[in-house]
């Protein structure tokens, strides 16, 4: 476990934070941490295998060729699976580097997130070694605010969900708050997603939305599920 610290890997160091497989290679948080790497293949958190872990809150700066702010690879036989990453705030600032770089592994959720990368190539590579799995990207951006670009191997064959928060707030006609009323949402092809009361105060929880999915080997097929249909019900018949 790594919490709230400073790690600086200087020339000729190389990892900012490494797991490998040890006595515990899963299950593990590794957050709050602020890292810096300047050599060359020097990725600011780099995982060797694991299942489990929490990686969030993490702010990552990495100078150097070929050095990714995260990368993830499998290594004597053991899987990576399951891992997830909230709150990432990934700077690489050498052309040949990816802000994320994902070897092998399957199903990865990465959340909450912001690339500022220099690669001209994309932010998230996935390599040729990925095979099967689902990798899940909510709300996650570049710097400006613009969609990230996935740099996809011809070869490796994964589904990749595109996702974002929907808020809703449901209202009568005349303005006032529309509490225990149902909202429910169907995607494009009228496939129901949710279906929740609203709170007190007119809310419902806060829900994730599929925008699109691309999978296939290369990531050649994409399939929109937007746009969604929203439609709030009260049970006593009165106007929304």
């Amino acid at each position: 476990t790594g919490i709230g610290q400073t790690s600086e890997s200087m020339p000729g160091n190389y990892y900012g934070i490494l797991l490998y497989p040890g006595p515990s290679p899963d299950n593990n948080i590794i957050a709050n941490n602020r890292i810096t790497t300047y050599a060359r293949n020097s990725p600011g958190i780099y995982i060797e295998s694991g299942s489990h872990n929490i990686i969030s809150n993490n702010t990552i700066n990495t100078f150097g060729n070929s050095s990714a702010g995260v990368s993830l690879i499998e290594v004597m036989g053991l899987p990576m699976t399951n891992n997830t990453f909230t709150g990432m705030d990934i700077t690489v600032n050498h052309t040949a580097s990816f802000a994320f770089y994902l070897f092998d592994g399957t199903n990865l959720t990465l959340k909450d997130s912001i690339f500022n990368s220099s690669n001209p190539r994309g932010d998230f590579r996935i390599s040729n070694l990925v095979n099967g799995g689902e990798l899940n990207f909510i709300n996650v951006t570049r710097y400006d605010g613009n969609n990230f670009i996935l740099n996809w191997s011809t070869v490796a064959n994964t589904t990749v969900n595109i996702e974002w928060y929907i808020d809703v707030k449901a209202n009568y006609t005349n303005g006032s708050v529309a509490s225990n009323v149902n909202v429910s949402a169907w995607n494009k092809e009228g496939v129901l997603q949710f279906s929740v009361m609203t709170d007190a105060n007119g809310y419902i929880p806060r829900q994730e939305l599929i925008e699109y999915k691309r999978n296939n080997t290369g990531g050649i097929t994409i399939v929109y599920l937007s746009n969604y249909t929203i439609n709030a019900t009260s049970s006593k018949g009165e106007v929304l």
